[in-house]
């Protein structure tokens, strides 16, 4: 019986240390992610290392709606486009409630996430639940 205890508290034991270093791998990942995107010098959306939506001043236009906390990024042609609406204007390290919809690109519900970083013309919002980031266009 007292071999059988020992065992379990040994199994339990190595358990938590493996469980502890998988954990730290995934807060790393997403650390490093975050650091990834924060360095981004194009609007757009940035998802798994790389753009999924990505704004150039050659293709796209710019819409800002200071009075309704809403920049639209949208190519020349139309084909795709993305509205990005906030429920409050944002500042470096506050929460708001981000939603995002238009034509290729993902839609999102509104979501809390996290101002990480502002600029005079830009603003980096960044989703620690889905690991993706948001930079868009703001004025200051």
């Amino acid at each position: 019986m007292k071999n059988t205890a020992k065992l379990s508290l040994v199994a339990l034991a190595f358990s938590l240390i493996l469980a502890g270093c998988w954990g730290d791998d995934t807060d790393e990942k997403a650390l490093k992610a975050k650091q990834d995107f924060e360095t981004l010098t194009n609007y757009g959306i940035y998802a798994n290392g790389q753009y999924t939506f990505k704004y150039t001043d050659e293709d796209y236009q710019i819409a800002f709606n200071e009075s309704n906390n809403s920049v639209r990024l949208q190519k020349d042609d139309m084909t795709t486009y993305a509205i990005f609406s906030l429920d409050s204007a944002p500042s470096k390290g506050a929460m708001v409630q981000l939603t995002v919809q238009g034509k290729g690109v993902s839609t999102v519900k509104a979501t809390q996430m996290e101002v990480v970083k502002t600029s005079s013309d830009g603003v980096w919002i960044w989703d620690k639940t889905s690991l993706t980031g948001y930079y868009i266009y703001w004025e200051f």
